[in-house]
């Protein structure tokens, strides 16, 4: 069983049926020696974190495993040391819209912090503000201790993250977008929208970009017009827009935010993306 290729075991490892729970991934990491460390890398290849046990679908509340909890995780990542090279995928879900705020203790706040500070390979970020069939959860709600962690974070990874997708959100803050920028090169925002005054709140993010922040090869609004209008000021357009290569739309007309960005790319775009009525139109 030894002297079977890597390449053969990989194969193997990556034609098993991986369901939530794991099951048949973690018996082949039992059943040989020589499954176990890439049975390891795809069992831990992605982690989800949560801030409460239970997501909403439609008008249910479904309870999800405490073990995706911070403070569970911590304990999980300080007894596994060597699992956490493996995680290259992380999905942020916010806490729940038909809670209170969260817990704002020493304890999770402490545990928030250090799960982040672990995660140091870290290549896809997803950040999702509700469960299904609820409405889109507001930044302003979360612990300004766990912005400020979440923040430091993604400007430790200094633009290794090869994709940040926001799903579900409203009233992202100006230093959302700063950090964003300063750790990735390609953002997703899917159903995302902003309430707030569009003109102060754009210029404000023009105004705290950093020297830190990385000009855009990638972007994509799904359903989230309201949040292009952050990447239309004059300086945010010729730094963080010179270079974009391509963009998606899921909205058009004329005029528009939609139809402002575009002519604001027109001179580096190569992929233009249109997903019109369920359709994607590629131009």
């Amino acid at each position: 069983m030894d002297a079977l290729p890597s390449e053969l075991v990989d194969l193997v490892v990556e034609s098993i049926d991986a369901d939530e729970d794991m099951h048949d991934l973690k018996s082949c990491c039992l059943a040989a020696s020589i499954f176990r460390y890439p049975c390891q890398k795809r069992v831990h290849r992605s982690m989800m974190l949560l801030f409460d046990s239970g997501l909403l679908d439609d008008d249910e509340i479904l309870v999800a495993s405490p073990r995706y909890l911070w403070r569970s995780v911590l304990g999980y990542l300080e007894n596994h040391p060597h699992l956490v090279q493996h995680v290259v995928a992380l999905r942020l879900f916010l806490p729940s819209s038909y809670r209170q705020p969260p817990e704002e203790s020493p304890h999770s706040l402490f545990a928030m912090s250090s799960v982040l500070g672990k995660l140091y390979n870290v290549r896809e970020l997803e950040i999702v503000g509700r469960g299904l069939g609820c409405s889109s959860y507001a930044w302003s709600r979360l612990p300004l201790q766990f912005t400020d962690a979440l923040f430091e974070w993604l400007h430790a990874c200094d633009g290794t993250l090869d994709q940040i997708c926001c799903k579900f959100l409203h009233k992202l803050p100006p230093a959302a977008f700063e950090h964003m920028l300063a750790a990735s090169s390609s953002l997703q925002f899917l159903r995302c929208r902003d309430d707030s005054d569009s003109d102060s709140e754009a210029r404000e993010v023009s105004s705290q970009l950093s020297p830190a922040t990385r000009p855009l090869r990638r972007l994509l609004f799904d359903q989230s017009e309201s949040v292009i209008r952050f990447f239309l000021p004059a300086d945010t357009q010729n730094y963080v827009l010179k270079g974009l290569k391509k963009l998606g739309l899921s909205s058009f007309s004329l005029p528009s935010p939609s139809s402002q960005l575009c002519c604001a790319v027109a001179d580096s775009l190569e992929d233009l993306t249109l997903h019109l009525d369920g359709r994607s139109v590629c131009v």
